[in-house]
């Protein structure tokens, strides 16, 4: 679990750097077309999404270093509640970097 709370931290803090990076950017780059042509609209909530994925994947980590009841319902929708925002995170992170890749690529 120690390793899941680093990776959830580690894509928590890249999303969340890539979104400051992206917020700082001034009017007259890249970022300043992007909000004129109306994407920002949609480039906010798809970065807000990564962002509250990871951030649920490293609190979930966190809370299972504490003891549970020994439930096996408990347990099994716990583990599959942690699997599947493991994997929204995974794909979440993929999808940021694929997007700021694109943003890279704008002339």
């Amino acid at each position: 679990m120690s390793a899941a709370v680093s990776v959830g931290a580690i894509l928590t803090g890249f999303v969340a750097t890539a979104l400051a990076i992206l917020a700082a950017l001034p009017n007259d780059s890249m970022m300043g077309r992007i909000r004129n042509s109306g994407y920002i609209n949609e480039l906010v909530p798809h970065l807000a999404q990564a962002l509250y994925g990871c951030l649920a994947f490293s609190v979930l980590s966190l809370c299972a270093f504490f003891p549970m009841k020994d439930n096996a319902q408990l347990s099994t929708y716990w583990t599959t509640s942690w699997v599947m925002i493991g994997i929204f995170s995974s794909f979440a992170f993929v999808r940021v970097v694929s997007t700021l890749m694109r943003i890279l690529r704008l002339p």
